[in-house]
């Protein structure tokens, strides 16, 4: 079978004209490490608060909405899943209203980081050593009207997807990001493979952000 790149999964796409909501602003790196350091107290700051203004004073690449701090899953936690366990615990303390539909099944036999995204926080850990991670993300405009598989087909040449944990650390420091506006535009997160039946039945979904 002949398949160009970029060509797959063309049907999943649709136009749309979901967006942000009014009251979603980007927070300064201090912020954001402010608002983190509440929940992981046993990582330290001090390398990013010292690379803040270096941070901020580099463009954002094409397509990228805001610098965000994430804490590398590997400091919280033995495994990405087990950090994902973790945020969506602390996004529930934040907010009474938040449910986590997936409970008790987030664990590796549901779960699992695509190897594309493993690799890429490895190099990014390599490359800032530090217990918190600064990168330029977007947070879905970019890819709005997309399934996740054919976002992840025509993701950028320097783009990931980003998971559950990484997006539930996100709106732990940004939590404007949804609080169901009209034409809110809700977070899918391609990151991560999801298997609703457990590995067994195939990694075929993705998980993803909404308001109710």
């Amino acid at each position: 079978i002949l398949d160009l790149a970029g060509m797959r999964y063309r049907d999943e796409e649709v136009e749309s004209s979901y967006g942000y909501p009014a009251g979603y602003y980007h927070k300064p790196i201090c912020n954001q490490l402010v608002l983190l350091g509440r929940d992981f107290l046993g990582l330290d700051p001090e390398p990013i608060l010292k690379a803040a203004a270096s941070f901020q004073a580099r463009p954002l690449p094409q397509g990228a909405d805001l610098t965000a701090v994430i804490p590398y899953y590997l400091k919280v936690a033995k495994s990405y899943n087990e950090a994902t366990e973790l945020v969506m615990i602390l996004l529930a303390k934040r907010d009474k209203n938040f449910k986590n539909r997936l409970k008790g099944k987030i664990g590796p036999d549901y779960m699992r980081l695509t190897e594309h995204v493993e690799r890429a926080w490895t190099k990014i850990y390599q490359i800032q050593k530090t217990d918190y991670l600064v990168l330029p993300v977007q947070f879905g405009l970019l890819h709005r009207g997309q399934s996740t598989r054919r976002a992840r087909e025509v993701f950028l040449k320097n783009e990931f997807g980003l998971g559950p944990y990484e997006v539930g650390a996100i709106l732990l420091t940004h939590p404007e990001r949804l609080v169901g506006d009209q034409n809110e535009l809700f977070v899918d997160c391609p990151g991560a493979e999801y298997g609703p039946k457990g590995a067994g039945g195939g990694f075929t979904r993705a998980s993803y952000f909404d308001w109710c």
